[in-house]
């Protein structure tokens, strides 16, 4: 996803053990940045998601 605060680079959103999980991901951080405005995969599931989900460390995390 492009990060719209720091001039359209790229925002590291973690690596997924599912395509679903990284869509989710993603709908989080687009409606975080775009709000309503936001293109979503899931657009249903916007608040049904827990907020911290579990994912796999990628190489950029500490």
């Amino acid at each position: 996803m492009r990060n719209p605060e720091k001039k359209g680079k790229r925002l590291w959103l973690g690596t997924y053990d599912t395509p679903e999980e990284a869509a989710l991901a993603y709908d989080r951080a687009a409606f975080k940045h775009r709000g309503s405005h936001a293109l979503l995969n899931f657009p249903h599931m916007i608040g049904l998601h827990k907020e911290n989900p579990k994912r796999k460390k990628g190489k950029n995390d500490i």
